[in-house]
């Protein structure tokens, strides 16, 4: 195994006037609407938050080579173009159908992060709203026997509300696996969390799978039909590949009030003063991992919610890195 690991990030910025335009047209272009909470604007708003995971990641994971940045052609314009050690991969450069653009399906862009060029074999996906929260080490992604951890923090629910269109889609996947084991596969889903990934495992999961990710690919907003690959690739490596490949499953203990713990969701509501308790204990408990889910509505820049997270990020994470203009 080498050790050169590459970092990939998908990134949009939902207020951009070309990208809001483009979505509408091909809303109208629509035969149907597509489920309501595909288009829910926490999905699309950019809140500054991947200048601040670049500073997590320069901070607490100085051991990464390469950072790749998938967008639909945006730039973030902090972004130093210069730094030799960070790329913006355009949506055309990796998608095998140029038909499927442009796309506003997360699913999608993410069935596709494997064919960045000259990417290295094992490469850490991020969000761009999932942060180090301390450091981390390779050993914290490869096991001692050549394998690698899977990080799971909730089971899918067995009954799964309609609306609910990101579970769905994964017990969507998780019934794609099922159907290759010969045995009953486990309901924990993967956190959200930087996942490690195996370039080669997800080609060969791309040939097993051919139909089901090319319709993947081809729906331009998220739908429950669509394939996760994120649970894909970690229900495949832990149930099917198992720990005879030296793969393990590791569960991440969610951040408590009274201490330290691996793991914390930020979900930004109009919760805001419990909202405010949860951001001062990830402040002071420092978990391995944080991330946001955003669940405000259309509201301002300016929404008190928005500005406590944002204040969170820049306490935590001050200084500008070297990726920054």
């Amino acid at each position: 195994m080498g050790s050169e690991f590459d970092v990939v990030y998908t990134w949009v910025d939902g207020g951009n006037p070309k990208f809001r335009s483009e979505m509408h047209a091909r809303l109208h272009d629509l035969s149907e609407s597509p489920p309501p909470n595909s288009l829910r604007p926490g999905i699309f708003r950019d809140n500054g938050e991947l200048r601040y995971s670049l500073r997590s990641l320069e901070k607490f994971a100085p051991w990464i080579r390469k950072i790749y940045i998938v967008t639909n052609g945006q730039s973030p314009s902090w972004l130093d173009p210069s730094n030799e050690r960070v790329s913006v991969i355009p949506h055309d450069l990796i998608f095998t159908k140029r038909s499927d653009l442009p796309t506003f399906n997360s699913l999608a862009i993410e069935a596709h992060i494997h064919r960045i060029p000259d990417l290295s074999r094992k490469f850490l996906y991020f969000n761009d709203d999932v942060f180090l929260g301390r450091s981390v080490s390779m050993e914290d992604f490869v096991t001692q026997a050549g394998g690698q951890y899977v990080y799971v923090d909730h089971a899918l629910p067995a009954k799964i509300p309609e609306h609910w269109i990101d579970d769905r889609a994964q017990a969507y996947t998780r019934g794609l696996i099922q159907e290759i084991c010969d045995r009953p596969i486990s309901r924990m889903m993967p956190a959200h969390v930087p996942h490690l990934f195996d370039r080669d495992i997800l080609f060969r999961l791309e040939e097993i799978f051919s139909d089901q990710l090319q319709k993947t690919s081809s729906r331009r907003f998220r739908t429950p039909n669509d394939v996760s690959t994120p649970t894909l690739y970690s229900l495949y490596v832990s149930e099917f590949l198992g720990t005879e490949a030296g793969h393990q499953r590791r569960f991440l203990a969610p951040l408590a009030l009274s201490g330290l713990h691996d793991y914390a969701m930020v979900m930004l509501n109009n919760q805001v003063w419990k909202m405010i308790t949860f951001l001062c204990a990830v402040r002071m408990f420092q978990p391995r991992f944080f991330s946001v889910n955003d669940r405000l509505g259309e509201v301002s820049t300016s929404h008190l919610s928005l500005h406590c997270f944002r204040g969170l990020l820049q306490s935590y994470f001050p200084c500008s890195s070297s990726f920054e203009r």
